[in-house]
């Protein structure tokens, strides 16, 4: 038995959708790979800038520190030597060790985002399809379909030719005559 024209047309329709839409879907994760990738940089950039404020916050707030050393140390006339320089030292050891931590601080979260963009790529990568595959799947599934419905009409009632009548692709396209109509068998349930 050969493969009516039906089922070859319903073959190759399916096909060429499965493959239009694994073409379709491939590109909308292709688009979602570059918003993903511009919104890490648009953070990245944002922690850069967060980073730059934080350092020169910290070297203001160590310099207002030793402003207020030099003034206490003139105050009680004494000099920067002796406690109030170990004072001084003591300010710029603490701004120093905040520094590194908030650098550690934003390390970290530049990593985090990175992961997360990792992240991200494998869940869309998942997403993608092979085109070809699908085209294949969907033909095969098209044919399967076209050799059902083709089945259908081969077992039709007597006096109907077997492919159906002519007209639409094997489907009848003729309207049914009052002697071709059958009544419905009940089981005796009503």
């Amino acid at each position: 038995m050969g493969a009516d024209p039906f089922t070859i047309g319903l073959a190759i329709a399916s096909a060429a959708a499965a493959g239009g839409g694994a073409l379709a879907n491939n590109a909308s994760v292709k688009r979602s790979e570059r918003a993903a990738v511009k919104s890490a940089q648009v953070e990245r950039n944002q922690l850069a800038s967060q980073a730059v404020l934080e350092r020169t916050k910290r070297a203001l707030d160590l310099d207002r520190a030793r402003g207020r050393l030099r003034v206490l140390a003139a105050d009680a006339g004494q000099s920067l030597d002796g406690s109030f320089g170990l004072l001084m030292d003591q300010a710029v050891l603490d701004s120093q060790l905040n520094q590194r931590i908030a650098d550690a601080n934003y390390a970290s979260q530049g990593a985090r985002l990175q992961s997360g963009l990792e992240a991200q790529f494998a869940a869309l990568s998942g997403q993608k399809q092979s085109p070809l595959f699908a085209a294949l799947q969907g033909g095969v599934q098209g044919a399967m379909a076209g050799n059902a419905i083709d089945g259908f009409f081969a077992s039709a009632p007597a006096g109907v030719p077997a492919g159906g009548y002519s007209g639409f692709g094997g489907i009848g396209s003729r309207p049914l005559t009052i002697g071709e109509i059958q009544p419905i068998q009940s089981g005796g349930i009503f």
